[in-house]
């Protein structure tokens, strides 16, 4: 036979051999139908031949699984391959065109070849007091917060864009307290941190001749506009002192979960006050304000 005849051939073979494929399995699903028609003996064999049925299909369906999974690896890693020659290819390029547009006379380019393997940390721009300072007290000089620091998250919702941007000056500075930048070594700023203040010029005070001086860690009444607010003293200067606010829920006292940390003038310190009594898992009771509920503000 010559090559035609031979192609003839082998293609009757394999169309032969698919018709012939396509019986046995038509056959085999017939059979298996019918032994999965008819009724069982006893019950122990058709258990026992249920789980043979059930460990090949298993067996077959891993293997069938793992072949996909197999391919699909092949096919990933010719992928990957094609992907590093390209990405090679597309290097050598781009610095061969930079080597042609790169002026070797040119002092950025000399510059760049001596520093090419010098290895080097970016160095770190530390801000003064006085920068901190300026920062700080710059949105109370202007006017751009004239509510408190615990009052000001729920106002910012029905201010304009151009006022929310403004607020936002002291509501994301992530800077130092005045506490904690006197006490830097070698400062030599505007304020100068005293261990005692005298309240007896300042406003009204309660009790002994003890309860007019308020040291750090005292705890004093602050007047923001019309409001008071309790506050632990944390530092005291010429001009002021560095007090922390406390906020008022519906019937206590609370410590708020955002640091409210102010730098009040004497005219604000209205009294010092007891240390607060606490009633439950972050509630205190004021009790300077039990019965003046009615001045002070309700958050």
């Amino acid at each position: 036979m010559n090559a035609r005849e031979h192609r003839q051939k082998r293609k009757q073979w394999k169309e032969n051999s698919k018709v012939y494929r396509n019986k046995k399995a038509i056959a085999h699903r017939n059979l298996q139908r019918i032994l999965d028609d008819t009724p069982p003996l006893s019950p122990i064999s058709v258990v026992q031949q249920i789980r043979e049925d059930v460990a090949a299909r298993n067996r077959r369906q891993m293997r069938k699984r793992r072949a996909i999974l197999y391919a699909k690896i092949v096919t990933l890693e010719k992928r990957m391959k094609n992907a590093v020659k390209l990405s090679k290819k597309y290097k050598k390029r781009y610095l061969r065109v930079k080597t042609q547009k790169t002026d070797p006379e040119a002092p950025a380019t000399k510059v760049n070849a001596l520093l090419k393997n010098v290895m080097y940390e970016p160095g770190h721009v530390q801000k003064t007091f006085m920068h901190r300072l300026r920062r700080r007290l710059y949105p109370l000089s202007f006017g751009y917060f004239q509510q408190h620091q615990s009052n000001r998250f729920t106002k910012r919702r029905n201010k304009s864009p151009q006022k929310s941007m403004k607020l936002d000056i002291v509501n994301d500075n992530h800077q130092l307290s005045l506490a904690s930048c006197s006490r830097i070594q070698g400062h030599t700023g505007l304020f100068k941190e005293n261990d005692t203040i005298d309240l007896e010029n300042v406003g009204s005070t309660v009790g002994s001749d003890s309860d007019k001086i308020a040291t750090i860690g005292d705890y004093v009444l602050m007047k923001w506009g019309t409001a008071k607010y309790p506050g632990e003293v944390l530092s005291v200067f010429e001009d002021g002192l560095m007090v922390r606010c406390m906020k008022q829920g519906l019937k206590f006292w609370r410590w708020p979960n955002i640091k409210d940390e102010q730098l009040y003038s004497w005219e604000d310190v209205i009294q010092k006050i007891k240390t607060p009594k606490l009633v439950k898992r972050g509630n205190y009771i004021i009790t300077e304000l039990e019965n003046s509920t009615s001045d002070v503000k309700t958050e």
